[in-house]
């Protein structure tokens, strides 16, 4: 089941990056998004659907206690919050310093996922030290 989930991952991967590069060379060109993209759109929403679908299942059924993990959830749901609302309205300086700021907007957010996908064993002894 696991090469079938990354399969998809990288499909779905591959379907946004090619969205996204089309959707700039669109914009540069001064046209809106062309056909293609709105009609790539929903087979990638239902291979996200059923990529989450199947980690969902490989996870177990049934529902799980949020008070264990409640730090990690509010993480996550900040780091929407800050992506997909604050963010775009955040104005970039032009150049160097503008580019600098985007690749932060995109390290900060890995390098908290890499953090919570770390194990705790690894953590606990890393402190310890």
């Amino acid at each position: 089941m696991m090469p079938l989930i990354i399969g998809i991952a990288v499909v779905i991967l591959a379907i946004s990056l090619r969205n996204l590069i089309s959707m700039e060379n669109s914009l540069e060109e001064g046209r809106g998004p062309q056909r293609e993209i709105l009609l790539m759109t929903i087979p990638m929403m239902a291979l996200v659907v059923s990529l989450m679908l199947m980690m969902a299942n490989k996870s177990g059924a049934g529902t799980k206690p949020l008070r264990d993990n409640l730090p990690i959830v509010a993480l996550m749901l900040a780091m929407f919050i800050i992506g997909m609302v604050i963010e775009p309205m955040i104005p970039r300086p032009e150049g160097t310093l503008g580019t600098a700021l985007g690749a932060i907007f995109l390290v900060v957010p890995i390098l908290l996922i890499a953090v919570m996908i770390l194990p705790s064993d690894q953590r606990i002894s890393d402190e310890e030290e």
